[in-house]
């Protein structure tokens, strides 16, 4: 990682890294190899030792970066943290990752103040100067380190490490450098917790190099482009990306929040020409990004990842705005990117997110017990193995066991088809999965029709018990704005065009659905909604 920018320090020194219009700053790669060299310098001078975990609990900030090649360089795991965790997710992340050093933003909003969080975890930050108090809570921990202006009195600040880089020889810089190997856990990513407790998965820089290489090619993209990542810098997605811009020499363009109206003056403002983001993002950036078509812009090209992309949302993204490729891409924290599909003309009923392996990797499709299916187009969970996957879970050898096996072969959880031309399709999680009477159903299906309807915006499908059948599709809508629908109206429109078994029971109309921070759906909060509501019928 480190050596990446430090070559874009050496070849491109003036050209723009990372640019954060919201904060009117356009870092050079010059100017942030000297950041992240200083921040190496000073988490040397602190005492960390390579090994060790600090980490990371902030909204976007261009001093992410900075730390995230810093910590790269001097061997110290970076735990990014989730802005959406509270005080008990918190406590459970510092604790479970072992960290010694956090870096911590002010707040991510008046509901979740994190300086405020963490002194009541650390009470002995409210009481002693840093370096005299401690905590019986996490033993580990030695430091705390503000991002912001907020500061409690056993706090250091942002501009403490920077200035402890001068008690940090460049001789033994160099030397902590050369002991770190392409092999070495860089990051520590958590789960997305979209069935339940997050786990850490341990990212190796070969694991990021290697599979962003092969992403590289793939997208074609060139030193003219520029990306805009309106996506929370704990998420895998991102990291992938700004780490692709890296490869290529080009600049990310960072947004502070996933506002649409702000985006869309931040892609005027800096000529961007590639938009990274979630399916359900773009579904709300949707009539911003109209707007630009009349307006003219540079965006021409689009990488959605992350959650299932539909046929209305390529073809309302492909004919009402001026992005005219879209790249959807496959991968999972714990494997990076692992194929990907070009979309470039209108989509008829029934696309699926499907596309060619990316080089250096390997998938098959087993059966429940485990053996390979060997005729296209028969269905079965997507293995994955190559140099994207990861060492494993931190602190979690028996999910890391259950999850890759001896072969090295990942078990993603996901159903998947390859077709006779090695095409690859998702078709659902296998724990969303539901049997209705013996038959099978995949909620991707019928989310797919439901968002045919002319008024319907998203659709999200979950499986409820039922007594006679066992289980039973329920519907989750949001309308298009201004919109109405009845649930007599949305079934019918099912049982016109799919078998009678997939036809929701239940059709529920809600104006959001329950999302991660990072903008994945979070099946089992609504599958615990469905269950309420049926009861009460």
């Amino acid at each position: 990682m480190w050596d990446l920018l430090e070559y874009n320090a050496s070849v491109r020194e003036n050209n723009s890294a990372l640019l954060f219009p919201s904060k009117d700053v356009d870092l050079s790669y010059g100017q942030l190899w000297a950041q992240a060299n200083a921040v190496a310098k000073g988490l040397m001078s602190l005492g960390i030792q390579q090994g060790e975990h600090i980490a990371i609990w902030s909204p976007n900030s261009p001093e992410w970066l900075a730390l995230e090649y810093g910590s790269a360089a001097v061997g110290t795991p970076l735990v990014m943290i989730n802005t959406s965790y509270r005080m008990l997710e918190m406590e459970f992340a510092l604790k479970q990752m072992d960290v010694v050093a956090l870096f911590i933003a002010d707040k991510q909003s008046t509901a979740n103040d994190y300086i405020e969080t963490i002194g009541i975890l650390c009470p002995g930050l409210l009481e002693k100067p840093s370096g005299e108090w401690n905590s019986d809570r996490f033993p580990k921990l030695r430091y705390v380190i503000g991002l912001g202006e907020k500061r409690l009195p056993g706090m250091l600040m942002w501009s403490d490490i920077i200035k402890a880089a001068e008690k940090t020889e460049d001789s033994a810089f160099l030397k902590r450098k050369l002991k770190v190997k392409a092999d070495a856990t860089a990051f520590i990513m958590f789960t997305s917790g979209t069935t339940g407790e997050p786990k850490g998965a341990m990212i190796s820089h070969e694991n990021i190099l290697i599979t962003m290489r092969s992403l590289k090619e793939y997208l074609n993209l060139t030193e003219s482009d520029r990306i805009c990542l309106p996506i929370p810098f704990f998420h895998a997605f991102r990291l992938g990306m700004s780490n692709l811009a890296a490869q290529i020499g080009i600049a990310s363009v960072i947004c502070e929040q996933n506002q649409a109206n702000q985006i869309v003056q931040d892609i005027q403002k800096t000529g961007v020409s590639l938009l990274c983001g979630t399916p359900t993002m773009f579904i709300g950036w949707m009539e911003a990004l109209e707007n630009l078509k009349n307006d003219g812009s540079s965006l021409s090209k689009a990488v959605l990842a992350g959650a299932s992309l539909y046929t209305e949302t390529v073809n309302r993204i492909l004919e009402r705005t001026t992005i005219k490729e879209i790249w959807d891409i496959y991968g999972t924290t714990e494997t990076m990117v692992v194929f990907g599909n070009r979309i470039s003309h209108r989509q008829e009923l029934e696309f699926t997110s499907a596309g060619k392996l990316m080089q250096g990797g390997e998938v098959k499709i087993v059966e429940a017990a485990g053996e390979r299916v060997s005729a296209a187009g028969e269905t079965g969970e997507l293995l994955i193995r190559g140099p994207g996957v990861m060492k494993g879970y931190y602190n979690r050898p028996e999910a890391t066991e259950k999850a890759i096996n001896i072969e090295g072969w990942y078990r993603s959880g996901d159903m998947a088809v390859i077709d006779t031309d090695g095409g690859i399709s998702i078709v659902g999680r296998i724990k969303e999965m539901l049997v209705r009477g013996g038959e099978n159903i995949f909620p991707r299906e019928i989310e797919e029709y439901l968002m045919t309807h002319p008024k319907v915006k998203e659709a999200q499908v979950v499986g409820i018990p039922s007594e006679y059948y066992g289980e039973e599709p329920v519907a989750f809508i949001i309308l298009q704005e201004g919109e109405t629908a009845t649930q007599i109206e949305l079934k019918k429109y099912c049982r016109e065009r799919i078998a009678y078994f997939k036809v929701p029971v239940y059709v529920y109309f809600v104006d959001s659905f329950p999302k991660t921070a990072s903008g994945r759906v979070q099946k089992f909060k609504l599958k615990e909604q469905a269950i309420k509501k049926v009861a009460f019928k």
